[in-house]
């Protein structure tokens, strides 16, 4: 499958660079005195030639899977290029915020809270909940009112969860 230059350079310059085959066919055959009904014609029955066409085809081939490796994106690659946006010098403030909110959900560093209020019945939230989030709950509320005059109850409620759950809880 031999191809002259001229159409080695159309069927890179289609497959490789994604110009049109009129636009490839210009740009291979320096066709600028042309006129574009004869350009399109021309291209088109180049592409037609069965060694042009499998050319492009096995160009495309090869690019799309040189393509796909390139496209398995690792969490590193993530990293990366966040971290890359966040420490920009010419990033604008609101691309810097974002990516640093990214890199804090991708190594768990977000927490959402939720603000309510009325009354929540304990005891619906507390079926809702698994044993790690109530002992987290727990010691969140401990470190929140440890000095307060809630503390025996927290306490209380802790050592509750954490014992009916298996944990060991030590004041």
């Amino acid at each position: 499958m031999k191809l002259t230059a001229k159409q080695q350079r159309f069927a890179e310059l289609v497959a490789l660079e994604g110009m049109t085959q009129a636009d490839a066919y210009r740009e291979a055959y320096a066709a600028g005195n042309m006129k574009p009904e004869t350009i399109w014609a021309r291209a088109s029955e180049l592409m037609a030639d069965s060694k042009v066409s499998a050319r492009v085809a096995e160009l495309k081939a090869e690019i799309q899977s040189q393509t796909v490796e390139k496209e398995l994106w690792s969490r590193v690659d993530s990293i990366v290029v966040l971290k890359e946006i966040a420490t920009d010098q010419e990033a604008r403030g609101n691309e810097k915020v974002s990516a640093v909110k990214e890199l804090n959900a991708m190594h768990g560093f977000s927490i959402t809270k939720v603000e309510h209020s009325g009354n929540i019945a304990a005891l619906e939230v507390l079926e809702n909940l698994t044993p790690g989030q109530m002992v987290r709950a727990s010691l969140a509320l401990l470190r929140q009112h440890c000095n307060g005059p809630e503390r025996a109850e927290i306490v209380e409620f802790a050592q509750h969860v954490m014992e009916g759950e298996g944990y060991a809880f030590d004041e």
